[in-house]
């Protein structure tokens, strides 16, 4: 019989109680789940998990979506691999045994880059603990470090083509860029688009969507009533990483402003991107304040 820890602190926890009851009977499903492991990561699909609950997918994965956005859990599901970010902090180890035992839960782990998020983050997670735990998991930290030099290597690689001159249809691309972050600024003059925004809309480019396409699906949304807040939860949907998050989304977009679509909730993917961006942000400022 597997338990886990509930800390009765939940019900003052800002994040869960802004959820929707849905939502935050899909968190203490996935918290309780015979499935997760003792590190807080299983293999899971969206589809299955409806199944166990008896709900339509529909409604699972508006549920689901919403504990996503609260950074509560993290989820790839090009390889269904779920992650509850905060679960060693209430289930830590009780002896340096159990992180050793980590390495068999690892495997049941889908290999992708939020298992090795998941290493790093139990790393420094294991700071705050005895050498004798950090020794153990020396074991656990060996499949990682392939990923750790591949990341290295890739940043080494930005580095040095951030450094050289722009070519001709680099610097149209950036026009580009610039022009669809100007037309979202247009509806919203104090946003400040960063890094994130402008690589997912780099990404729609090569997608083949040209800078008017992006321009008119941003406005398409800012024509919708449910995206302005007319909805069951009176909320703005109105960020430009959910605009440019993928082609079905601008596709979406530029129906609405064609006014060959109606103004409804668009159908959400899992945000695969954005857990794994907030995974790596969460690591940043731990290694920043542990030196």
């Amino acid at each position: 019989m597997r338990y886990r820890k509930v800390s009765s602190c939940l019900w003052n926890d800002a994040k869960f109680l802004s959820l929707p009851d849905d939502s935050k009977l899909v968190w203490l499903f996935l918290l309780t789940h015979p499935h997760m492991t003792s590190i807080g990561a299983m293999r899971a699909s969206v589809s299955g998990l409806a199944s166990e609950l008896r709900w339509t997918l529909k409604r699972f994965r508006n549920a689901f979506d919403m504990v996503l956005e609260t950074r509560m859990a993290e989820y790839d599901d090009t390889c269904f691999c779920l992650v509850l970010p905060n679960f060693p902090k209430h289930n830590p180890p009780a002896n340096p045994n159990v992180v050793v035992s980590w390495n068999t839960q690892m495997e049941l782990v889908p290999e992708c880059e939020l298992k090795y998020l998941l290493g790093q983050r139990l790393k420094l997670f294991l700071k705050g603990f005895s050498e004798k735990f950090q020794e153990a998991f020396e074991t656990l930290s060996k499949p990682f470090r392939k990923q750790e030099h591949e990341q290295e290597q890739e940043h080494k690689h930005d580095q040095e083509q951030e450094e050289k001159p722009l070519s001709s249809s680099q610097a149209n691309s950036t026009a580009e860029i610039d022009r669809v972050v100007e037309r979202y600024r247009v509806h919203h003059p104090r946003a400040r688009p960063g890094d994130k925004e402008r690589r997912l809309i780099r990404d729609r480019l090569k997608d083949g969507y040209s800078a008017d396409d992006l321009c008119a699906c941003i406005d398409g949304y800012h024509e919708s009533p449910y995206h302005l807040g007319d909805n069951d939860r009176s909320k703005k949907y109105l960020s430009l990483g959910l605009f440019m998050r993928d082609s079905d989304h601008v596709h979406e977009g530029m129906k609405l402003a064609d006014g060959s679509a109606h103004p409804q909730a668009p159908n959400l993917s899992p945000a695969s991107r954005r857990s794994l961006e907030a995974g790596q942000r969460y690591i940043d400022r731990m290694e920043q304040a542990n030196g």
